[in-house]
């Protein structure tokens, strides 16, 4: 076939006088004849055949298609009742059951002292354990049953629990059952330590020397106070461990010594861990960071 385009601009020369008629009429025939047609080629026979097959195949495809539309109109409703039931099942979107609420005495002392507890925010404990006994802006203290729970708040959650020991609350306590009569010999793990001795406490409260350890078996590194009232076991044990401070820096007197040896001590002298084997132990804190202001 001719150039469309080449036959326009030739015929837009002869009406603008660019070419004569007769120039016009030798450029045509010349362009007709540069452009001649080549002879079709013949039909290929497996050309043929191939294009039957897929004809064929087109045809049985589409019966198929008008044959599953009538199925799915047919059982549409019985499939998405299906879809439906296996999502109501699936377990990514089945909903969270509720932690039930604790209804016994025992279930409510469960949950109150109970480690996971560490980390909750204050307002969950007035909802299950009802309004506190007392209540600061770092303190909460709770009668549950027979036992005073105590809970030390830092930065708007629980850091520790705190429970007094008496006749009626006998805690378990990291395995351990923590009665009236159990002393600081019984507590197999734990090690002396006090804030502060020999006189550099001031008057803000008796000093004491407590038991203390970090439970690898507890989650997070729970750490474990056991605390014991102030007597004449806990009297004998600081001077002792004053004077056994003293001798080592090579302190004349315990009057000689840098204040900062006695505070936050550990690592006592055994004869320290012998006078304070019977103490009992009053009350037991368990929670995080208990030990924060003692890095040493």
């Amino acid at each position: 076939m001719a150039d469309l385009d080449a036959l326009e601009r030739l015929n837009r020369l002869r009406e603008s006088g660019g070419l004569t008629q007769e120039e016009f009429e030798q450029e045509k025939a010349r362009l007709l004849a540069a452009q001649a047609v080549e002879p079709a080629a013949p039909p290929n026979k497996t050309r043929l055949w191939m294009l039957g097959i897929g004809a064929a195949v087109i045809a049985l495809a589409s019966i198929g298609y008008v044959l599953t539309r009538q199925d799915s109109a047919d059982g549409g409703a019985d499939e998405a009742t299906v879809a439906d039931k296996a999502a109501l099942d699936s377990p990514a979107l089945a909903s969270a059951a509720p932690t039930p609420t604790p209804s016994s005495p025992e279930e409510l002392y469960a949950w109150a002292t109970d480690v996971a507890r560490l980390g909750s925010k204050p307002a969950i404990f007035e909802e299950q354990l009802g309004k506190a006994d007392e209540k600061q802006s770092n303190f909460m203290a709770f009668q549950v049953g027979a036992c005073d729970v105590e809970y030390q708040l830092s930065n708007g959650v629980v850091e520790s629990i705190g429970l007094q020991i008496s006749p009626r609350c006998k805690p378990v306590v990291d395995d351990m059952v923590i009665g009236p009569d159990t002393t600081f010999a019984s507590v197999k793990e734990g090690y002396p330590v006090a804030d502060c001795i020999g006189g550099v406490c001031g008057n803000a409260a008796d000093p004491t020397i407590d038991l203390f350890y970090t439970a690898s078996r507890a989650p997070n590194s729970v750490g474990y106070y056991f605390v014991g009232d102030y007597d004449d076991a806990t009297s004998r044990a600081m001077d002792l461990w004053v004077t056994a401070i003293a001798e080592t820096n090579g302190a004349p007197t315990p009057g000689d010594l840098d204040p900062s040896l006695l505070t936050c001590l550990k690592d006592a002298p055994p004869e320290v861990s012998q006078v304070l084997a019977s103490k009992r132990v009053s009350k037991v804190y368990f929670g995080f960071n208990l030990r924060k202001h003692c890095p040493r």
